[in-house]
């Protein structure tokens, strides 16, 4: 290879290699996608999670 040719394929080797390895920046197309992902799964299991009336607030309400 020549050198132009061989720091491209250095170049595209370490992008591939950050993205593989999780040493890319925050703005890694996989990363943002799964990013999103998560909180939309979050968002939709949440529900799920939340106590409808906590114990105390149960155990120490007026009884009527």
């Amino acid at each position: 290879m020549e050198g132009a040719e061989f720091q491209k394929h250095l170049d595209e080797m370490h992008k591939h290699e950050g993205i593989f390895w999780e040493t890319g920046d925050e703005n890694d197309e996989i990363k943002r996608r799964l990013n999103a992902i998560q909180a939309r799964l979050e968002a939709a299991v949440a529900p799920c999670f939340k106590e409808p009336m906590s114990l105390y607030t149960l155990l120490t309400r007026r009884w009527q």
